[in-house]
């Protein structure tokens, strides 16, 4: 599965894509993400291309000491760059891959510290998932909102 996958990605990016956004990704896990991305830069010539970037959507909730913040074989922030250090990924490469930053911004940083750089977050303002016809805004407390329904509290 992880060659055709990558197989797709080195597809879109020859028609112009210059990324793409993988959702669910902490249900693929950090080590199959990895293999494809390092099959994906072996069909590129040994390298990403310098515009590339995407963005993994890792939803820690409750497993965040699991997916982020422990070191532990599932972790997006330490794991999944050793694995991709391994794959021969350089730090730009590994720069060019983002985390989405799940906890911005009532639980910013989530493990007390920035365990990875800053410059690795994308930060998702709305989306189709939690932004569908009914639904209601990311739960961010008292620290904003992402998509209020016609700015009305009340609504939600």
């Amino acid at each position: 599965m992880a060659h055709r996958i990558a197989s797709y990605v080195v597809d879109l990016l020859s028609i112009g894509f210059s990324g793409l956004r993988f959702d669910a990704a902490k249900h693929i896990g950090p080590s199959s993400i990895a293999a494809i991305f390092a099959i994906v830069k072996r069909k590129m010539g040994g390298s990403m291309p310098g515009d590339y970037i995407s963005w993994l959507e890792v939803i820690l909730g409750g497993e965040s000491s699991v997916l982020a913040c422990d070191g532990g074989i599932d972790s997006w922030y330490t794991t999944f760059n050793t694995i991709l250090t391994n794959n021969g990924f350089t730090a730009d490469e590994i720069g060019q891959i983002k985390i989405w930053s799940a906890d911005y911004p009532k639980e910013m940083p989530i493990c007390g510290n920035w365990v990875i750089p800053a410059s690795r977050f994308a930060i998702q303002n709305d989306d189709h998932d939690q932004q569908s016809p009914g639904s209601s805004s990311r739960d961010m407390q008292d620290k904003g909102s992402v998509l209020i329904k016609d700015k009305d509290p009340a609504k939600h």
